[in-house]
């Protein structure tokens, strides 16, 4: 059986904070991903949907 929305959507938030708290730790050591970025904001509009 899969995931309700809001399952889906938990997972995600999960997912989203632990991706800004690598971006965080690279940023500290002054590296920048833009893959990483870009995933981050895939994320947040997914979370934005209605």
């Amino acid at each position: 059986m899969g995931m309700t929305d809001r399952q889906f959507d938990v997972h995600q938030e999960n997912q989203l904070s632990e991706l800004v708290r690598i971006q965080k730790e690279l940023a500290e050591v002054g590296v920048t991903n833009t893959t990483l970025d870009e995933m981050i904001k895939k994320i947040e509009r997914q979370l934005k949907r209605p």
